[in-house]
């Protein structure tokens, strides 16, 4: 919420009155909301890509259809909140960002031996 405040120019006081506060009231945490908004977009993204042979496959609910024909989520969750669109473009994609998990390295040792000498072994 800082950043999009100093990158628009705005009080960030002000802008957690006219955002951050009713999203609390609304879902006990912006940040529950945040990922809500997130989520909707990845979802609707990759259902634009499906082609219709993919989506007649698909066992998709009537609910998760009417979101992404009918309206998108994230309007659902800004609704109620006075911003320009170039303010709530820049929250979007700053959550977006920020809620992007990052690829993490995960490294191990092994201790491979040959099924020789593991026979070798079981015999002595």
């Amino acid at each position: 919420m800082r950043h999009v405040a100093e990158k628009q120019g705005l009080v960030l006081e002000q802008f957690y009155e006219q955002v951050g506060w009713p999203l609390y009231k609304k879902y006990g945490h912006a940040f529950d909301a945040f990922k809500l908004a997130v989520t909707y977009v990845g979802t609707a993204a990759r259902m634009a890509r499906a082609t219709s042979e993919q989506m007649s496959e698909t066992l998709l609910d009537a609910s998760v259809l009417g979101h992404v024909l009918g309206g998108s989520e994230p309007d659902k969750v800004f609704e109620d909140l006075t911003m320009t669109p170039e303010v709530r473009e820049e929250l979007l994609n700053n959550i977006r960002r920020r809620l992007t998990p990052q690829p993490v390295k995960i490294r191990s040792g092994a201790n491979a031996r040959s099924i020789a000498t593991v026979l070798c072994l079981l015999r002595h």
